[in-house]
């Protein structure tokens, strides 16, 4: 192995893969060993391969989130950015999604007039010289300009 090939510990290098693991061992093995560089400890190699692990995990987990989004709508946004800048067509989530949108808007539309047209009702049976105006406006009568 290169670390010990390059270890002038002068017992086949068995302490010094032995000891790999100690931090105090670093100065030792520094100027035992020609290039610096080959040297890590066996804490170094755990802590580098655990940052790679993170990194793959923080990756599989930002995907899984992606998945995750894409179910629950929150994806919509950044996908509807992307198909600006790329000029695609809308994906079926966000279509989905926008259809449902439309629907919900329709609705409340639909509520407003219906809460509206119980206000003219109502204003009718009170006497209100407004619900006519709204009447003849909706109805397109005013349109001959007859006292609109």
């Amino acid at each position: 192995m290169l670390y010990s090939q390059s270890l002038t510990t002068g017992d086949g290098g068995e302490r010094g893969m032995g000891a790999r693991n100690l931090r105090t061992d670093v100065r030792a093995y520094v100027r035992a060993c020609p290039h610096i560089y080959i040297y890590e400890t066996r804490r170094d190699r755990t802590e580098r391969r655990d940052t790679r692990a993170d990194r793959q995990n923080e990756r599989k987990k930002r995907k899984k989130e992606r998945q995750m989004d894409r179910w629950t709508g929150r994806q919509m946004d950044r996908d509807r950015d992307r198909e600006a800048k790329s000029g695609r067509a809308k994906t079926s989530e966000y279509r989905r999604a926008y259809n449902l949108g439309a629907t919900a808007a329709a609705t409340s539309t639909w509520r407003r007039r219906r809460i509206a047209k119980e206000g003219r009702k109502e204003r009718k049976e009170e006497g209100c010289e407004c619900a006519s105006t709204d009447e003849k406006r909706e109805g397109g009568r005013g349109a001959s300009g007859d006292d609109v």
